[in-house]
Protein backbone atom coordinates (compact mmCIF):
# COMPACT_ATOMS: atom_id res chain seq x y z
CA UNK A 1 0.00 0.00 0.00
CA UNK A 2 3.06 2.42 0.59
CA UNK A 3 4.07 1.47 -2.36
CA UNK A 4 1.08 3.10 -4.32
CA UNK A 5 0.55 6.03 -2.06
CA UNK A 6 4.27 6.87 -3.31
CA UNK A 7 3.41 6.80 -6.60
CA UNK A 8 0.00 8.32 -6.62
CA UNK A 9 -0.63 11.98 -8.01
CA UNK A 10 -2.84 12.48 -5.27
CA UNK A 11 0.14 11.88 -2.35
CA UNK A 12 -0.10 15.60 -1.18
CA UNK A 13 -3.79 14.68 -0.17
CA UNK A 14 -3.05 11.33 1.44
CA UNK A 15 -0.83 10.61 4.65
CA UNK A 16 -0.84 7.46 6.25
CA UNK A 17 0.17 7.35 9.50
CA UNK A 18 1.54 4.68 12.32
CA UNK A 19 -0.09 4.82 15.29
CA UNK A 20 -1.34 2.94 18.59
CA UNK A 21 -5.23 2.73 17.21
CA UNK A 22 -6.55 4.04 20.84
CA UNK A 23 -4.01 7.24 21.04
CA UNK A 24 -4.22 8.49 17.21
CA UNK A 25 -1.80 11.14 16.97
CA UNK A 26 -4.49 13.77 15.25
CA UNK A 27 -7.00 16.46 15.95
CA UNK A 28 -10.57 15.73 16.14
CA UNK A 29 -12.25 15.85 12.71
CA UNK A 30 -8.94 15.91 11.07
CA UNK A 31 -9.87 13.08 8.43
CA UNK A 32 -12.23 12.61 5.79
CA UNK A 33 -11.48 8.67 5.82
CA UNK A 34 -10.06 5.96 8.36
CA UNK A 35 -9.35 2.84 6.37
CA UNK A 36 -8.90 -0.23 8.90
CA UNK A 37 -8.40 -3.38 7.14
CA UNK A 38 -7.27 -6.19 8.55
CA UNK A 39 -6.16 -4.64 11.99
CA UNK A 40 -9.09 -4.16 14.12
CA UNK A 41 -9.61 -7.84 15.01
CA UNK A 42 -6.36 -7.93 16.73
CA UNK A 43 -6.15 -4.70 18.76
CA UNK A 44 -7.23 -5.45 22.47
CA UNK A 45 -9.83 -2.57 22.80
CA UNK A 46 -11.96 -2.63 19.92
CA UNK A 47 -14.24 -0.40 21.45
CA UNK A 48 -11.52 2.35 22.41
CA UNK A 49 -10.12 2.05 19.08
CA UNK A 50 -13.54 2.41 17.47
CA UNK A 51 -14.26 5.25 19.69
CA UNK A 52 -10.64 7.06 18.48
CA UNK A 53 -11.66 6.70 14.65
CA UNK A 54 -14.73 8.65 15.42
CA UNK A 55 -13.52 11.26 16.80
CA UNK A 56 -10.79 11.71 14.29
CA UNK A 57 -13.34 11.62 11.51
CA UNK A 58 -14.94 14.88 9.92
CA UNK A 59 -18.58 15.27 10.05
CA UNK A 60 -18.91 13.75 6.96
CA UNK A 61 -16.45 11.05 7.49
CA UNK A 62 -16.10 7.49 5.89
CA UNK A 63 -14.95 4.77 8.26
CA UNK A 64 -13.91 1.15 6.10
CA UNK A 65 -12.85 -1.32 8.21
CA UNK A 66 -12.76 -5.84 7.98
CA UNK A 67 -13.53 -7.61 11.17
CA UNK A 68 -13.33 -11.50 11.56
CA UNK A 69 -16.81 -12.93 10.64
CA UNK A 70 -17.77 -15.34 13.71
CA UNK A 71 -20.73 -17.18 11.68
CA UNK A 72 -17.95 -17.76 8.62
CA UNK A 73 -17.48 -22.01 8.57
CA UNK A 74 -13.68 -21.75 9.03
CA UNK A 75 -13.68 -19.41 12.03
CA UNK A 76 -13.55 -22.53 14.33
CA UNK A 77 -9.92 -23.08 12.27
CA UNK A 78 -8.98 -19.79 12.90
CA UNK A 79 -10.14 -19.34 16.42
CA UNK A 80 -7.93 -22.63 17.74
CA UNK A 81 -4.84 -21.22 16.20
CA UNK A 82 -5.26 -17.88 18.44
CA UNK A 83 -5.59 -19.88 21.24
CA UNK A 84 -2.37 -21.95 20.58
CA UNK A 85 -0.84 -18.22 19.99
CA UNK A 86 -2.40 -16.63 23.31
CA UNK A 87 0.99 -17.08 25.66
CA UNK A 88 2.47 -14.84 23.09
CA UNK A 89 0.16 -12.18 23.52
CA UNK A 90 -1.14 -12.79 20.33
CA UNK A 91 -4.74 -11.44 20.00
CA UNK A 92 -7.56 -12.22 17.58
CA UNK A 93 -11.38 -11.60 18.00
CA UNK A 94 -14.83 -12.47 15.93
CA UNK A 95 -17.42 -10.65 15.71
CA UNK A 96 -20.83 -10.80 14.40
CA UNK A 97 -21.61 -8.10 11.99
CA UNK A 98 -24.28 -6.78 14.81
CA UNK A 99 -21.24 -6.02 16.85
CA UNK A 100 -19.83 -3.25 14.80
CA UNK A 101 -23.05 -2.03 13.68
CA UNK A 102 -23.94 -1.57 17.50
CA UNK A 103 -21.08 -0.07 18.92
CA UNK A 104 -20.17 2.67 15.63
CA UNK A 105 -24.64 3.22 15.93
CA UNK A 106 -24.24 4.77 19.32
CA UNK A 107 -21.44 6.91 17.79
CA UNK A 108 -24.32 7.74 14.95
CA UNK A 109 -22.84 5.81 12.11
CA UNK A 110 -24.66 3.69 9.60
CA UNK A 111 -23.27 0.53 8.58
CA UNK A 112 -23.22 -0.53 5.04
CA UNK A 113 -21.81 -3.83 3.77
CA UNK A 114 -19.75 -4.83 1.16
CA UNK A 115 -19.25 -8.49 -0.78
CA UNK A 116 -16.32 -10.18 0.15
CA UNK A 117 -14.53 -13.76 -0.58
CA UNK A 118 -15.35 -16.61 1.90
CA UNK A 119 -11.66 -16.89 3.02
CA UNK A 120 -9.73 -14.02 1.09
CA UNK A 121 -6.82 -15.16 -0.80
CA UNK A 122 -8.25 -18.91 -0.97
CA UNK A 123 -8.77 -20.57 -4.48
CA UNK A 124 -10.78 -23.05 -4.02
CA UNK A 125 -11.56 -25.57 -6.36
CA UNK A 126 -14.42 -24.88 -8.87
CA UNK A 127 -17.20 -26.86 -8.10
CA UNK A 128 -16.63 -25.68 -4.38
CA UNK A 129 -16.29 -22.00 -5.87
CA UNK A 130 -19.38 -22.61 -8.05
CA UNK A 131 -21.45 -23.90 -4.79
CA UNK A 132 -20.29 -20.56 -3.12
CA UNK A 133 -21.87 -18.15 -5.84
CA UNK A 134 -25.26 -20.14 -6.42
CA UNK A 135 -25.70 -20.18 -2.16
CA UNK A 136 -24.13 -16.40 -2.52
CA UNK A 137 -22.42 -16.98 0.83
CA UNK A 138 -21.24 -13.34 0.97
CA UNK A 139 -24.70 -12.21 0.81
CA UNK A 140 -25.97 -14.63 3.52
CA UNK A 141 -23.19 -12.94 5.97
CA UNK A 142 -20.49 -16.03 5.88
CA UNK A 143 -18.03 -13.82 4.56
CA UNK A 144 -14.23 -14.76 6.37
CA UNK A 145 -13.40 -10.57 7.01
CA UNK A 146 -16.33 -8.96 5.83
CA UNK A 147 -15.75 -5.79 4.82
CA UNK A 148 -18.17 -2.64 6.52
CA UNK A 149 -18.33 1.14 5.72
CA UNK A 150 -19.75 3.38 8.29
CA UNK A 151 -21.02 6.78 7.30
CA UNK A 152 -22.59 9.38 9.40
CA UNK A 153 -26.45 8.37 10.09
CA UNK A 154 -28.60 11.02 8.11
CA UNK A 155 -30.46 13.49 10.60
CA UNK A 156 -33.74 12.05 11.69
CA UNK A 157 -36.90 14.13 10.54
Amino acid sequence: MMSEVARSNNRDHIRVIRADLERLPLAASAVDLVLCIGVITHVKRERAALAEFVRVLCKEGILVLSYHNLLNPFALIFMSTTLIKKSTGYKQSFHLRRFYERVLAAQGYQAHAHRTPVVPGFKWPRPLEAAFVRLDVCAIGLGYEPILEFRPQPPSR
